[in-house]
């Protein structure tokens, strides 16, 4: 069994698309690759996972039946993906009793830039045993949903969870001036679960969401690249109100000629940049190396 699934970006709605507003995703041509060879005389399920310049991630050898944990070259993955099978076990048990083999899987980034090393494995997971991928995502990482639909999305969607149930809607973004996106990696990880889990009892207002709503709205639609700048930045001061933390071009890069806007949890992983040919060139001057333009990275 072989198959391949795409990793993501979210242009907006952080925070707010986790109480059920609309949200503009984006699949990106980079994701993870899985190979599951079948072995059932076995009772163990060897893993082992690759990433650039990292041949050997993570490994590990599960027990399947009763299901343990044997080796783990890393502690706190091995725990979490032996979460995972405990969670494929309650959706569709004795699944796995029949899964003894070799599991390979190869990241096409570095797992750091958190653009989707964990909805794609959830998505592949789901996939493999037949479970809804979003119950599984609800028993295992959590979050709104949106990145396992852009596991097999091949264009830009609209994603929103009302009562539980995802709405997914493909939609056509293609701005004109996609040319001056970048998208720039800040240097550091940020955990999606731990500021879901900071802002548990913070939940914005309806007022809020509706206004989350139309920014989207009005992001998909920009006329031009002015008007996508000004709504990016009325996304940031919503957002930044919300969660009273000021903007990231207020605090990292007010000298930047141009747009910035947080992507995800705000305070690592990537972020959009608005601005001209020398935009990568600017943030490579600042420290921040990994830059790629919206053609090199969106689907």
């Amino acid at each position: 069994m072989k198959r391949f699934f795409k990793g993501k970006l979210l242009l907006t709605g952080e925070y707010f698309v986790l109480h059920g507003a609309q949200s503009l995703a984006l699949p990106i041509r980079l994701g993870q690759h899985f190979e599951f060879q079948s072995k059932h005389q076995q009772n163990i399920l060897n893993w082992t996972s690759s990433a650039p310049a990292t041949p050997s991630w993570f490994q590990a050898s599960v027990q399947l039946q009763p299901l343990a944990l044997l080796h783990a070259s890393d502690a706190q993955k091995g725990k979490r993906l032996l979460a995972i099978l405990e969670a494929l076990n309650q959706l569709r048990p004795n699944f796995l009793a029949t899964q003894g083999g070799e599991l390979n899987t190869q990241l096409d980034f570095d797992p750091n830039w958190g653009l989707g090393s964990s909805s794609t494995l959830i998505c592949f997971m789901a996939e493999w045993a037949a479970v809804n991928p979003y119950a599984l995502l609800e028993q295992t990482f959590g979050g709104s949903g949106y990145d396992i639909a852009c596991g097999n999305a091949s264009q830009p969607l609209l994603y929103r969870k009302i009562s539980s149930v995802p709405q997914v809607q493909p939609c056509n973004f293609t701005p004109t001036f996609k040319e001056q996106l970048y998208f720039v990696y800040r240097n550091k990880k940020q955990s999606s679960q731990a500021a879901i889990h900071q802002l548990k009892d913070k939940k914005p207002s309806k007022q809020h969401l509706e206004q989350m709503d139309a920014l989207t709205q009005a992001v998909l639609n920009a006329a031009d690249v002015e008007d996508f700048q000004k709504k990016l930045k009325a996304h940031e001061t919503l957002v930044g109100n919300f969660l009273g933390q000021p903007p990231l071009q207020e605090t990292h890069f007010a000298d930047f000629n141009g747009t910035v806007k947080s992507l995800g949890a705000w305070g690592g992983d990537f972020f959009l940049a608005v601005g001209t040919a020398g935009t990568p060139a600017y943030f490579k001057s600042k420290g921040y190396s990994t830059c790629f333009s919206y053609n090199d990275l969106i689907l």
